[in-house]
């Protein structure tokens, strides 16, 4: 709702400054150009919102600051916002390493998810699975026969980032996408 606003004010913004307002009064101009000044700051700083924070894999950005945690033994001074049964904290040291649990943020919706430890990987003509479970050591969660898709699981002490680039770097598959636990659809 907040973005189609945005854009019907950005649109008006810009149908206003092509098709020029007489206004009869000096009043009316002053209104019309602080309106279009504000318009175009707003739809400025919508617009380098979305633009200037930068991805670490596909649309989610890793949060090395926050750390989730069971609610029972989350401080509450420290929790940001929860997730289901567990809480979102600020970590005193950044995670250096992205595992499973590792959380995400969606940089179009601004959501928090957790990172699965699975890698999703689309599989070069004439490669075998086998192929890439010997040639990295990752463990097989499912493959979809007749099919060149299956689901590879990171070892925990492994990171999922530093996994996915060096099975897109071997040239045994064509895609990988890390899998992370986000809500796609929402009701209302």
């Amino acid at each position: 709702m907040k973005q189609v606003l945005l854009w019907v004010i950005s649109m008006s913004s810009i149908i206003m400054g092509i098709v020029p307002v007489q206004a009869k009064d000096k009043n009316t101009n002053q209104l019309l150009e602080q309106s279009r000044i504000q318009t175009s700051d707003l739809s400025r700083q919508e617009h380098y919102l979305l633009t200037t924070e930068k991805s670490d894999f596909g649309a989610y950005k890793v949060e090395h600051q926050l750390a989730l945690v069971p609610q029972s033994i989350a401080a509450v001074d420290y929790t940001t916002e929860s997730l289901g049964t567990m809480s979102v904290v600020k970590s005193a040291r950044p995670i250096k390493r992205v595992v499973e649990g590792t959380l995400a943020r969606n940089v179009l919706t601004n959501k928090l998810a957790p990172i699965s430890g699975n890698i999703t990987v689309l599989l070069a003509k004439d490669v075998t699975l086998d192929n890439v479970v010997q040639a990295t050591g990752l463990s097989v969660v499912s493959s979809y026969s007749g099919t060149q898709l299956a689901v590879l699981k990171v070892p925990a002490n492994e990171d999922v980032l530093i996994a996915a680039k060096q099975l897109k770097a071997l040239d045994l598959v064509v895609q990988t996408k890390i899998e992370v636990l986000d809500v796609v659809y929402e009701s209302y």
